[in-house]
């Protein structure tokens, strides 16, 4: 006899979709990370690049996350404000030195 489990199985990889689903958690895991990290560092260096970065990787995980606790939005939004402030803090920083403020 063949045991029946409540589990179905990826057809591609063989293992079962709990499995996938744990997978899907810690790769948005490390996405969220990677997004906070970004939207962070570019505060002070190159806010033009690291918090669109913290754009683009909070856009995908708004999409993975559809119908769980949406971190994704959350990221999106705080680079969108730290890419302001850096900018901001950038052009302060740079026309003071111009003009020896």
């Amino acid at each position: 006899m063949v045991a029946v489990s409540n589990q179905q199985e990826d057809k591609s990889s063989g293992r079962p979709d709990a499995f996938k689903m744990e997978s899907d958690r810690s790769r948005n895991e490390y996405y969220f990370i990677l997004g906070i990290g970004s939207a962070a560092v570019g505060l002070f260096f190159l806010p033009e690049l690291l918090d669109s970065l913290a754009i683009v990787v909070g856009a995908y995980v708004w999409r993975r996350e559809a119908g769980e606790r949406n971190r994704g939005l959350g990221i999106v939004i705080l680079g969108i404000l730290c890419m302001l402030v850096g900018l901001y803090f950038t052009s302060v920083v740079s026309l003071g030195s111009l003009f020896n403020l």
